[in-house]
């Protein structure tokens, strides 16, 4: 588990915590690849972007451990699967 650079794109890689983890079924069903995460300056803007776009935030905006706190959103298509979006602060 953890995050590695891959010319220039973070990968976290992550493993099951239990046989009943979501991700021990998607690994069962041969996925591999889980979902994409995209920084953005303003997390509700983008929310807003994206469901206007047809996709589906499935929770309120939470902070996220593996972020130092930063606030991130689960997103979903039914075309495209799972997206993370994780707030970043605007540079000044």
């Amino acid at each position: 588990m953890g995050f590695f650079d891959l010319h220039g794109l973070v990968i976290e890689a992550i493993e099951p915590a239990s046989d009943s983890s979501p991700i021990s079924s998607q690994l069962a069903k041969g996925n591999r690849l889980l979902h994409l995460c995209y920084r953005v300056p303003d997390l509700q803007s983008a929310i807003a972007s994206a469901r206007s776009k047809g996709l589906l935030p499935l929770a309120k905006p939470v902070p996220a451990k593996a972020f130092d706190g930063l606030k991130i959103a689960w997103l979903f298509s039914r075309t495209m699967g799972l997206f993370e979006l994780l707030e970043t602060p605007r540079e000044k």
